[in-house]
């Protein structure tokens, strides 16, 4: 953090474990599905950045 200027970054989930790499999150068919517990992320890995600007 600077005087006008502020940076960041964010990152979740660095090793990118998914639960959809062991098995599927539901079981069915497209139209009537059946999910399962999610107990993991599903989205990977996750990293974002930005940058604020004090005028």
């Amino acid at each position: 953090m600077w005087r006008l200027l502020d940076i960041f970054m964010n990152a979740e989930n660095l090793p990118d474990q998914r639960q959809t790499r062991w098995n599927s999150i539901y079981t069915g068919s497209l139209t009537t599905p059946k999910f399962k517990n999610i107990y993991a992320p599903v989205d990977g890995l996750m990293v974002n950045a930005g940058i604020r600007l004090k005028l």
